[in-house]
């Protein structure tokens, strides 16, 4: 029985590596397409693509905000987006005005990084 255990905790090593490879592979190929979302609106590139993943896992046909398509308009939150087309449709769905999905994100990293954790203020 422990040789068996042994055996599927070292699969369960090997699928998780070739995962985490794939991942990171996928997340660094998106960095010039983060970077301008970076430029355009001041929120750090490596968050956008960790923000990409959760959403879409790194689906660049979706939308940042919900992974929703970017061709449609959105219908969850944020509702009524788009829709985004042409070749920078990724971008442009990302910086999308004031309520787009940069927004929210900006807002959100500010709260994130005021958070009181009974330690004082982090900054």
């Amino acid at each position: 029985m422990d040789g068996r255990i042994a055996r599927e905790r070292g699969r369960c090593l090997r699928e998780t590596r070739s995962s985490w490879w794939a991942a990171n592979k996928a997340f660094l190929k998106g960095r010039n397409t983060y970077q301008q979302i970076e430029t355009k609106t001041g929120v750090p590139w490596w968050f956008v693509g960790l923000c990409h993943y959760r959403e879409s896992h790194f689906d660049f046909n979706t939308y940042l905000g919900n992974g929703q398509a970017l061709g449609k308009i959105t219908t969850i939150v944020p509702k009524g987006r788009g829709p985004f087309l042409g070749a920078n449709a990724f971008v442009d769905g990302a910086v999308d005005g004031d309520s787009g999905f940069a927004a929210d994100l900006t807002i959100a990293l500010r709260q994130t990084l005021d958070y009181e954790d009974g330690h004082g203020r982090m900054k």
